[in-house]
């Protein structure tokens, strides 16, 4: 990535991160990319399907604001800084009128990605709390 001047525009966080940039910025930690068939001995038997995967139009929306009727009380973490996780998403999800308006969030810039992992016990005690209240 660091040869390429392309790649690495593509996934510079300092310039894309202005606010002045209206180009969201690309990470790939949990990313495959079509050379990656071909480089990687373990994805070569599924390049074929990969490629009739990504020739599908009929995709539905992946956060889609379909009916979603609430059986309990329910709270979500969100991670401030997760680099997998769009937090604008997250906030969308849970505005007033959407449907999971009724999920309570934990909002936090303590863990990233792998808070689960690394305080499972401490965010999952959080949850409870609030889908208690």
């Amino acid at each position: 990535m660091e040869e390429d001047e392309g790649l690495k525009s593509t996934f510079d966080y300092e310039s894309k991160s202005s606010d002045a940039n209206p180009d969201p910025v690309m990470f790939y930690g949990e990313m495959v990319y079509p050379f990656m068939f071909d480089d990687y001995e373990e994805l070569k038997p599924l390049k074929e399907v990969a490629e009739d995967l990504a020739k599908r139009k009929d995709w539905s929306a992946l956060y889609g604001t379909g009916e979603c009727k609430p059986r309990t009380n329910a709270a979500a973490a969100i991670y401030l800084d997760d680099m997998y996780v769009d937090r604008n998403l997250s906030f969308t999800c849970l505005d007033d009128g959407n449907k999971l308006d009724f999920v309570k969030p934990f909002i936090t810039n303590e863990y990233q990605h792998s808070g689960l992992r690394d305080a499972g016990g401490l965010i999952f005690g959080k949850l409870q709390e609030l889908a208690k209240e």
